[in-house]
């Protein structure tokens, strides 16, 4: 052998010798195949990303690639034997222990000596994680393309289950619905691969079960960590009931991840696979992505339902609402006047609920309507339609009802109905019902005559005793028809938007300066001028109006104080009266506390007026009740001070801060020696006891002087200012309005 043969033959040796450890040390997986694409070499990278040793692979197929790829691992090695230089390939693969693996692999071909195609060589990197983080990505993408998309979650939700299922190679997946008042959950919907094991298996717990408190299996660990979790062998694990029927349909590792909205969870996504899957930062949060994405579009989806049901039903009983049944009606006029038919309208309303909402409050108020509302039903036809218009107002259709008689069967069987008694707290209450009824065309062929008809009607049957019928009649007398017609309008004022507030300034009479204003309630009917207090307060009174109409003052006046403070108005305390009907309400205190709760106006920039014949009715229930409005830090102030009781006694005992002399004992001062003495002996007296003194009703220059003569600490009244509409007053605030001291002429 020659030198330089020798030489080359030791420099090829040294050559192969190093490509030899750098294939040993390299960090791709190198391996070759031969001809029939047995492996002849596996590299400790090789056996590091896969999981086989060189000698369990060497001289048999390669392990890593599933069944369902060995075509097209079979067509690449071709390719290359067939002449083709290299091939880039990007796929998946399996580990040893089952578990996915995503290659990028440079393949080429090997020739012998003769430069012909002896095997193949490949060169692959892990590139799981980078996959894995772009198909989590793009699932996520498509999840929120698919949210968009849908119409319902029950529509979207298999979609979802199935990309995620897909996406991340799991074989089932499984959405939850979870009621967290009940502690109850409600498998939905699912989706699987094509396998009746698994569908066995998903077909379980179908219907709605309890979850205990404490801990537990998959879905109680999702509730209690608010996070996504693993189980690796649900068949391994004890505290996964479900380990049994997994075992027999092949699942191994699970997880899931709850459905959240804010921190209220909604629901439960789970998901099941044939092997184990390792907790996955990436995916924990990619999937507290999609459940948020989720949770946002359940919450706005329900909001919306709940819009679209409270535009036409009534919240509480279920029954269509005042906007459904006019629909309704409207449909049934039209229907009426084509057919030639006639039809009826029963205006029915509660005569003893206010004594229950009074006595028990609105929960069991609430529990009557319901209650109501499901006799009603049952005192009719299919096709006849029952609505609660509001309060405890009820208002029933009947077509077809061509004789009076059917009618009067129908109003019978709905007084027989209310009458009989609802149970409450373990106790009997005992209701009657007063109808109206109007009829078409008899009494009218349009909506709002049929209603305005029916609603004059069961005022009647209130005036004749109540717990009876009635049916319209144009002879009603006049006086009558328009006192019902008032009342009915009042019933309908709140709901309407009708009322509205005027705010009379407390002067203090030593500054000239507004140091606070009372809120005065004020009925502006559309059209038409402002009713007159004294013609609707004591009609509402009457009713027991007064206590809505007094929630909704006092809450108002609450809201406009705290926005005027928000505004950068001075900071005054704003009074407001309380009715006798709401002084005794039993859960005055609690209404109060939530006012000012919802409002956020500071307790202390609020001011009760009671009168002294409210607190004498029942004193030691008043110093109660006082001691309750005073522990919260509201002002408290005896109203028309001088025309009750006027007792020392009294006022010692109650927690008051003013009283405020009643004008009729301002109105001739100082001109009448009586009244003269009578204002002096007040003032002094609720001095005595430290209590500020207002007078109201000040009209002139004279009465301001007398009061301030006699250390009179504030006043109200024309001469300062009558009460003013909501933008004068602030105007007046602003100093827009001049603050003359003049005389006012009172209107």
């Amino acid at each position: 052998m020659t030198e330089s043969l020798r030489n080359s033959e030791e420099t090829l040796l040294a050559t192969n010798r190093q490509l030899q450890m750098l294939i040993q040390s390299s960090p791709l997986a190198i391996y070759t195949r031969d001809l029939n694409g047995l492996l002849t070499s596996w590299n400790p990278a090789a056996e590091k990303m896969y999981g086989w040793t060189a000698a369990e692979v060497l001289g048999k197929p390669l392990p890593s690639v599933p069944g369902e790829k060995r075509d097209e691992s079979d067509s690449l090695r071709k390719r290359l034997l067939s002449g083709e230089s290299s091939i880039k390939f990007e796929g998946q693969r399996l580990r040893r222990d089952g578990s996915p693996i995503y290659i990028d692999a440079s393949l080429g071909p090997l020739h012998d000596a003769s430069g012909s195609a002896s095997g193949i060589i490949a060169m692959a990197a892990d590139v799981t994680e980078r996959k894995r983080v772009e198909l989590q990505q793009a699932m996520e993408h498509q999840i929120t393309r698919q949210l968009s998309e849908a119409a319902t979650l029950e529509q979207v939700t298999p979609e979802i289950i199935r990309t995620i299922c897909e996406s991340l190679g799991y074989a089932c997946g499984a959405y939850w619905i979870w009621d967290p008042g009940t502690r109850q959950i409600t498998r939905a919907q699912t989706w699987s691969v094509d396998s009746a094991e698994i569908e066995a298996f998903l077909a379980q717990d179908r219907d709605t079960r309890a979850l205990p408190i404490g801990p537990g299996g998959l879905l109680r660990r999702v509730l209690a960590s608010g996070e996504p979790t693993w189980i690796r062998d649900v068949t391994a694990d004890p505290s996964f009931r479900r380990g049994p029927e997994a075992l027999k349909a092949g699942l191994r590792g699970a997880f899931a991840f709850p459905i959240c909205f804010g921190n209220e969870t909604l629901g439960i996504m789970e998901f099941f696979d044939r092997g184990s899957h390792v907790p996955d930062e990436v995916l924990i949060q990619s999937t507290r992505s999609i459940g948020s994405q989720i949770g946002q579009f359940l919450a706005r989806w329900q909001a919306e339902e709940r819009v679209r049901r409270l535009a036409h039903f009534d919240d509480l009983t279920g029954l269509p609402n005042r906007s459904m049944f006019n629909q309704r009606l409207s449909h049934a006029l039209a229907r009426a006047r084509r057919a030639d038919e006639s039809l009826a309208i029963l205006f029915i309303d509660l005569d003893r609920f206010k004594n229950i909402n009074d006595t028990l409050g609105h929960g069991a108020g609430d529990h009557v309507l319901k209650e109501i509302a499901q006799r009603l039903r049952g005192c009719l036809r299919e096709a006849d339609t029952v609505s609660r218009l509001g309060g405890d107002e009820f208002v029933v259709l009947l077509e077809g009802a061509s004789r009076p008689e059917d009618v009067v069967e129908v109003a019978q069987k709905i007084l027989a109905a209310v009458a009989r008694p609802v149970l409450l707290e373990s106790q009997e209450f005992h209701l009657t019902a007063s109808i109206g009824i109007s009829t078409c065309p008899g009494d009218s062929d349009d909506l709002q005559g049929l209603m305005k008809n029916a609603d004059i009607a069961m005022y009647r049957a209130k005036e004749q005793g109540k717990n009876n019928f009635q049916f319209y009649s144009s002879q009603i007398n006049v006086h009558t028809l328009e006192r019902v017609a008032l009342e009915s309008d009042l019933r309908h004022a709140l709901e309407r938007n009708e009322f509205l507030l005027h705010y009379q300034p407390k002067v203090d009479i030593g500054s000239n300066r507004i140091v606070g204003m009372e809120a005065l309630v004020r009925w502006q009917q559309p059209g038409k001028v402002l009713v007159p207090p004294a013609q609707f307060i004591p009609l509402a009174e009457e009713t027991g109006l007064i206590v809505p109409i007094g929630e909704w003052v006092l809450k108002t006046a609450c809201l406009r104080n705290r926005a005027w403070q928000d505004q950068g108005l001075p900071r005054l305390r704003i009074a407001v009266n309380l009715s006798a009907r709401q002084f005794a309400h039993v859960h005055l205190l609690q209404d109060v506390a939530r006012v000012l709760n919802e409002t956020g106006l500071d307790p202390a920039w609020l001011e009760f007026e009671i009168t002294e014949s409210m607190v004498m009715r029942d004193p030691e229930h008043a110093v109660t009740l006082l001691q309750g409005l005073k522990a919260m830090g509201i002002h408290l102030s005896i109203d028309d001070f001088g025309t009750g009781y006027s007792s020392l006694s009294y006022l010692k005992r109650f927690p008051l801060d003013s009283v405020k002399i009643d004008r009729s004992f301002i109105r001739d001062i100082p001109g009448d020696g009586d009244d003269a003495s009578i204002t002096q002996a007040i003032i002094a007296m609720a001095h005595s006891l430290r209590l500020r003194v207002i007078a109201e009703g000040v009209e002139t220059e004279a009465q301001l002087q007398f009061l301030r003569v006699n250390g009179c600490d504030q006043m109200q009244g024309y001469h300062f200012s009558r009460p003013l509409p909501e933008a004068e007053f602030l105007r007046l605030l602003k100093g827009a309005v001049p603050a003359a001291r003049k005389p006012v002429t009172p209107g």
